[in-house]
């Protein structure tokens, strides 16, 4: 399988999860960046947009949701009784002592993915849920055809 198809196939199985709503949130977040990324502005310009676009128009929701699914099949369903435990401890950690030291990761995190979406590589990524997300809509306006008749 090539890294394209691989793509493709995450791409579809991240769709799977997420409703119409959820969809269109996530093709004009993705659409916004692509359009900051592509433009002739200089660098720090960029930069700017992107932070700006995000506080805006961020899926926060859809994303989170996604999150959680992938972490709860992965971290927890896949996983022994020793890495649960652990699991809890870390949990039950961050709940005794705070979020005091994530505060900066949650920042570097949240605004890492459209930076990188812009500057990196990311681009590609995005490219390939949006085809997905024209598909997927394609395939779903030929079945109401097919159902109509």
């Amino acid at each position: 399988m090539s890294d394209a198809d691989k793509q493709s196939a995450a791409a579809r199985k991240m769709l799977l999860h997420l409703n119409a709503s959820e969809i269109d949130q996530i093709e004009c977040w993705l659409k916004g960046l692509l359009f900051i990324r592509d433009s002739e502005d200089n660098y720090k310009s960029k930069l700017n947009k992107t932070i700006e676009f995000t506080k805006i128009n961020s899926p926060l929701k859809p994303i989170v949701k996604l999150f959680a699914k992938t972490c709860k099949e992965h971290l927890w369903d896949k996983r022994g009784l020793a890495t649960r435990y652990g699991g809890m401890a870390m949990a039950g950690s961050l709940l005794f002592f705070g979020p005091q030291g994530a505060g900066l990761a949650a920042f570097g995190t949240a605004i890492g993915i459209p930076l990188f979406i812009v500057f990196g590589a990311g681009g590609v990524f995005a490219g390939v849920v949006l085809e997905e997300i024209a598909r997927s809509k394609a395939n779903h306006s030929q079945q109401e055809k097919i159902d109509i008749k």
